[in-house]
């Protein structure tokens, strides 16, 4: 299998934007689970709540 290297003119990216790109995608994913896990375990506390009350009503 031959090895694929980078010439000069085939970086058309300086090093820079990659970790940025991996920084920001990161981010997005971090605030997504935030979030989600914001919005989903208030609902959960809730529904066990609730349990809470029917098994002992």
């Amino acid at each position: 299998m031959e090895e694929i290297r980078a010439t000069p003119d085939s970086k058309k990216y300086p090093e820079t934007v990659f970790p940025l790109a991996h920084a920001s995608l990161s981010l997005t994913l971090y605030t997504e689970l935030a979030l989600v896990l914001y919005t989903q375990i208030p609902n959960a506390l809730q529904l066990e709540d609730r349990k809470a009350e029917f098994h002992r009503g």
